[in-house]
């Protein structure tokens, strides 16, 4: 699962490669994000928390960049 999410490092313009490409992950309704973080908490589904986890990563960067 790990393997499927961008690095940050490496090469030249390594942020700026790594915004553009967290940007193909789509962002969830909130009806969706409850059905996954239902189907994570009942299930233990990795493939949920992967969608929950990757939908959120502009939020993440745009907080880590102030």
């Amino acid at each position: 699962m790990a393997q499927n999410l961008p690095s940050l490092y490496g090469g030249e313009g390594g942020l700026t490669r790594y915004l553009e490409e967290i940007r193909r992950f789509p962002m969830l309704q909130p009806q969706e994000e409850y059905m996954l973080a239902k189907r994570y908490h009942e299930h233990d589904d990795p493939d949920a928390a992967h969608k929950l986890v990757t939908s959120h990563l502009r939020l993440v960067a745009k907080i880590a960049m102030g």
